[in-house]
């Protein structure tokens, strides 16, 4: 396997240690012991915790812990790993082969550049724009997306707004992958869907009230400029809706936000 120089990485680890100012982090400062205590860090509480090598897959608690934010997942279906880069490299090993194709949004971070080249894997580009607030071009992505891809890095995908444009733009792609998009869609709502519904339980029961799952029903899904935006729960707010035993429809409305239970 030939493997393709990381070129971003290899001018990081030259320099970073060298300059007074290094615009190329996109981290933030690291924190010292003294400042993570002052921030209100139990450190007495790990003073008993042993420094061995953890589960090279996660720990089964961690595991667990993750798995319930995906309908349907159980540990089995959880691999935790050493940042992103251990993950991108991990599904490229997976994926691709020789003579496979990916699409690739750039910029992008650009491991995902030279794993699918060192695999003997085809890259099909296509650009954000920046004076369109990052949309995909559009033209680009419908040439660089192919039936048949293995691979197609989308996120920017699962940050279009419901509006008209995207959805008409959406009906111009491949039927397969269209139908992946409507998935993961769908996938994104049955959990949002999920956990609100036991939000709503938690709070009525604290109310002395009881309503059932079956019994509520989401009405709407908006943002602060009333569009669905997939990918970004921060601004999201769901409303749902259900009958009280008194007969009258009660309307309730939840930031995403709060809702990471």
């Amino acid at each position: 396997m030939k493997i393709e120089p990381f070129e971003m990485e290899r001018m990081q680890s030259t320099w970073e240690n060298l300059v007074d100012y290094d615009m190329s982090e996109s981290g933030i400062r690291a924190v010292t012991l003294r400042e993570l205590i002052e921030m209100g860090f139990d450190l007495d509480n790990c003073m008993d915790l042993p420094l061995g090598y953890s589960q090279s897959n996660g720990t089964i608690e961690l595991r667990k812990l993750i798995a319930r934010h995906y309908p349907g997942a159980d540990i089995d279906n959880i691999e935790v790993t050493n940042g992103t880069s251990e993950a991108n490299y991990m599904l490229c090993l997976v994926l691709l082969k020789t003579g496979d194709e990916m699409a690739l949004e750039i910029p992008n971070y650009m491991q995902l550049w030279g794993v699918p080249l060192s695999l003997g894997a085809e890259l099909n580009f296509f650009k954000l724009n920046f004076e369109q607030n990052w949309e995909p071009d559009w033209e680009d992505f419908e040439k660089a997306v192919k039936t048949g891809d293995k691979v197609a890095i989308k996120q920017k995908m699962l940050d279009i707004q419901s509006d008209k444009f995207a959805l008409k733009e959406i009906n111009k792609w491949p039927k397969d992958i269209r139908s992946q998009y409507n998935r993961e869609i769908g996938k994104l709502y049955a959990s949002v869907d999920k956990r609100v519904k036991k939000k709503i339980i938690q709070d009525l029961k604290k109310q002395g009230l009881k309503v059932s799952t079956k019994d509520i029903k989401m009405t709407n899904a908006t943002n602060s400029s009333n569009r669905v935006k997939v990918g970004s729960d921060r601004d999201i707010s769901v409303e749902y809706s259900f009958v009280d035993k008194n007969g009258k429809t009660v309307t309730l409305e939840y930031p995403l936000s709060l809702i990471h239970i």
